[in-house]
């Protein structure tokens, strides 16, 4: 009987354990946007004296009213804001292969500074500098035009939120 009943409470500890997840979606569109636990987004809140703030960071924790904002370091959870769910006014999730496209055209374009004086057929100083500085300026520039980390859903929009809770496992 102990037995059954340890595994009992072992299968409800795990659903204590869940994840939860932010749902967002727009009631003119119909688009849904989800937001989970571990995953990267920019968040636009009330803050102090109601004035609009936002910040990008890892989403550390979702509970029934706070969303835990921070990073994650060799494992180690460091919260650097905790938002609550009802003074989100906006908000834009940055998807992994995003990130992952981000930091390839950042190294492309550093390996095309280095190499395009050489393909220019450059050689004084100043120029292959002024070719390389300029050559990465304008890459980054690019870059950051396309990849924007910008808010780009707002509740002003149509958009609105909903928690979502795990389904309890059937014993």
């Amino acid at each position: 009987m102990r037995i059954i009943f340890a595994t009992i409470l072992f299968f409800i500890s795990l659903s204590i354990f869940s994840q939860n997840a932010l749902r967002f979606d727009n009631v003119i569109s119909k688009d849904t946007v989800w937001i989970f636990e571990n995953d990267k987004a920019v968040i636009q809140y009330k803050g102090y004296l109601q004035q609009t703030e936002e910040i990008k960071a890892r989403v550390l924790l979702i509970n029934d009213s706070l969303l835990f904002i921070g990073s994650k370091i060799f494992g180690n959870k460091i919260v650097s804001k905790k938002i609550k769910i009802a003074d989100i006014t906006g908000f834009r999730r940055l998807s992994k292969a995003r990130r992952i496209l981000k930091v390839s055209l950042n190294i492309a374009v550093i390996a095309g500074s280095i190499y395009m004086p050489q393909v220019l057929n450059i050689e004084s100083s100043i120029g292959i500098y002024a070719t390389s500085f300029g050559t990465g300026l304008v890459g980054v520039g690019v870059i950051e035009l396309l990849f924007s980390n910008k808010v780009k859903n707002t509740y002003n929009t149509g958009w609105k939120y909903q928690i979502m809770y795990p389904k309890p496992k059937k014993l």
